[in-house]
């Protein structure tokens, strides 16, 4: 897990090779006092991200310290999906920081609140995603990125003149998953 290394001028800033598989909005993150001081701890709003390699939250406050939080998918532990009777969808867990990400190895727990759906669809994409990354690489944890704010993102684009298509809000399904 890391903090503030996945956002840059109001995006999202993803590795070369890496894929958003959906997004939600409206997204309620809260992060335990493990997490330390400096305002990091406590709930934040904005939109989280499902990509091929972690999930990645970046808040829509730009006054808030958390610009963004990373989890790669072997970083997370204990992930729950919970449908209270009264309240939100939620999916909770405990992350373990990587070295130079701003936690050092310290475990942290997180709770994703779904005030405006999207949880179940989310969950599910998490849980087949993670599983498929986990049976087809065995990896240590990439460095994390020591972006600058303000500097454009490492990813490279394909060709001139082609862009890629918009990330979709809805899971995406593919023939053997």
């Amino acid at each position: 897990m890391s903090i503030n290394t996945a956002h840059a001028n109001k995006g999202v800033v993803i590795y070369s090779g890496e894929v958003i598989i959906l997004y939600c909005d409206h997204v309620t993150m809260n992060l335990s006092k493990e997490v330390g001081g400096n305002g990091l701890a406590g709930n934040k709003t904005g939109r989280l991200y499902l990509t091929s390699h972690r999930i990645i939250f970046t808040n829509t406050s730009d006054r808030d310290p958390l610009g963004s939080f990373a989890a790669p998918f072997f970083a997370l532990s204990k992930v729950e999906l919970e449908q209270p009777v009264f309240g939100a969808n939620l999916i909770k867990g405990q992350v373990k920081g990587q070295p130079n990400g701003g936690f050092d190895a310290r475990t942290v727990s997180f709770k994703l609140t779904f005030k405006h759906g999207g949880a179940i669809e989310f969950g599910q994409a998490l849980l087949k995603v993670a599983a498929m990354a986990g049976s087809v690489f065995t990896y240590e944890a990439p460095p994390p990125y020591p972006g600058v704010m303000g500097a454009p993102p490492p990813y490279v684009g394909g060709a001139v003149g082609f862009a890629a298509p918009p990330p979709s809000t809805y899971t995406m399904t593919a023939a053997g998953m």
